[in-house]
């Protein structure tokens, strides 16, 4: 069956209880519309007469918030196979306004010769700046990860939690009720069985507030976070090498976000080759204890060679040479002894750096 003739048939079908309100035919076919793509819902309205573009317009004026399970049953009706999750539907007169311009022939475009400007991505993230609608400010807060609608709603009130879960992702909401406490996620569940569904102005009076409090709060968030991955880099890279690398490699299995924002932080003895500046390892040469350099490097000879002549390179040849014959005559380092001598070296390097004696390089 084409989709103007399921259409057709939701039209002609007497009309139908679904959850608490009852659907009029026409208001079934007018939802299904709504959910389309413009361009799509456009298509499929020029094969109808006119009378029924107009009823379809009127009916999805005259409605309210749509329930889940209300729209639900009027999308089954309309196709079996539906598999994805379902947005929160409301008429309304501004709606309908956007509604009959989405299904209203596209006026013709005059050519003169101007080249057109590149258009924005249909799936460009939106923005709250000020003045930002309701819609643009409720399709913000639906794509935010599960991890920010936290950070935007724990310490709302039930009220308001209830309202906005009805409009954003299961996980997100899941997410918000496992971070709140007991009493307040009680609250909001119930409100959200038993409540009535806020009115659309009730819907966009919540919009400006969270409108004006997302920036912030996110941004809070944001700049704690980062903190808190400083804090953490700055304690890894005093750890030992060995131990730091078991650190690492348990948390990238175990969260690997949080590892990938730690990894650019973490300076390793093993990697110096790749983040030391050349001009700085000769002030390394005359500045550090003879025995800890001798020690890191008699390590690194063994187990990262290629670091081991990164920094012999960069010291003049008869200097590295000396230094070389000077670790051939001592004993073998142990595993202890060398790791503690890299991570002691390591320490005054973070210190030169953090003293703005050089810039490690980007890693």
């Amino acid at each position: 069956m084409s989709e103007q003739t399921a259409l057709q048939t939701l039209q002609e079908a007497p009309p139908a209880t679904t959850g608490r309100v009852r659907l009029s035919s026409k208001e079934r076919a007018a939802i299904i519309l709504a959910l389309m793509d413009p361009e799509e819902a456009h298509q499929i309205a020029s094969e109808f007469d006119d009378g029924l573009v107009e009823s379809a317009i009127e009916s999805f004026r005259r409605l309210t918030i749509v329930s889940p399970d209300d729209l639900m049953s009027v999308v089954l009706s309309f196709n079996r196979a539906l598999s994805t999750d379902l947005p929160i539907l409301a008429g309304g007169e501004r709606r309908a306004d956007a509604f009959a311009l989405a299904l209203s022939p596209a006026a013709p475009v005059e050519d003169e010769g101007v080249e057109e400007e590149d258009a924005a991505p249909d799936d460009a993230a939106p923005s709250l700046e000020p003045g930002a609608d309701a819609e643009t400010v409720w399709r913000y807060v639906s794509q935010l990860s599960p991890e920010e609608t936290v950070r935007l709603l724990q310490n709302e009130r039930p009220g308001l939690i209830a309202a906005v879960a009805r409009r954003i992702p299961h996980a997100n909401a899941a997410a918000v009720m496992d971070a709140i406490s007991e009493d307040q996620a009680g609250q909001a569940i119930r409100l959200l069985i038993g409540g009535e569904a806020p009115s659309e102005r009730t819907y966009d009076s919540m919009a400006e507030t969270l409108r004006r409090q997302a920036p912030s709060r996110l941004a809070e968030a944001a700049a704690s976070s980062d903190a808190e991955v400083r804090t953490t880099a700055a304690i890894l890279n005093a750890v030992p090498a060995r131990r730091q690398e078991m650190i690492l490699t348990h948390l990238t299995a175990e969260d690997p976000g949080t590892a990938e924002k730690l990894e650019p932080l973490v300076l390793r003895f093993g990697n110096l080759q790749d983040r030391l500046p050349k001009t700085i390892v000769p002030t390394l040469f005359r500045e550090v204890a003879e025995a800890m350099l001798d020690q890191a490097l008699s390590y690194a000879q063994r187990e990262q060679p290629e670091t081991a002549e990164f920094l012999l390179s960069c010291i003049s040849q008869r200097l590295a040479e000396m230094i070389r014959e000077r670790i051939e005559e001592k004993p073998p380092v142990s595993t202890a002894d060398g790791e503690k001598a890299q991570t002691e070296v390591m320490q005054v390097l973070i210190r030169w750096s953090e003293e703005d004696r050089f810039a490690f390089k980007a890693a």
